[in-house]
């Protein structure tokens, strides 16, 4: 069941992805930057910048479980085990765990890179 899940996301995934190649590449300390100015409140559904982190966000992830899918698919190792039944995504939690990759390391980082990251450290396969 969970695979079919997982299959059904990355399909619909590899459509948006293979349409916002641009999004992907974002670097992780801009993504962070303009995330900071923007408000904390309802006006910032109202900004561009909020709609265009938003899909950053959303590209980002979709090329890690994408990345988890293809690995399962392949019986290959997967960085990630992101339990698709029960995954949640919290924005501020997630902006916090950005910002707690090392700012050196953040440099050089795209915003998938940054996910990535923050997937293999809160969903570790099991024996990785």
């Amino acid at each position: 069941m969970r695979r079919a899940v997982l299959g059904v996301i990355a399909a619909a995934v590899l459509g948006c992805v293979s349409g916002t190649a641009s999004a992907q590449t974002m670097p992780l300390n801009d993504f962070i930057r303009t995330a900071d100015r923007i408000p904390r409140n309802a006006t910032a559904l109202l900004r561009p910048d909020f709609h265009r982190l938003k899909r950053e966000a959303e590209a980002g992830m979709s090329a890690v479980l994408t990345d988890q899918y293809r690995a399962q698919q392949a019986n290959r190792p997967s960085q990630t085990c992101v339990p698709i039944d029960s995954f949640t995504f919290n924005p501020e939690d997630m902006l916090r765990r950005l910002k707690a990759i090392p700012e050196p390391q953040r440099r050089r980082m795209t915003i998938t890179d940054g996910l990535r990251v923050v997937m293999r450290r809160q969903y570790p396969c099991p024996g990785g």
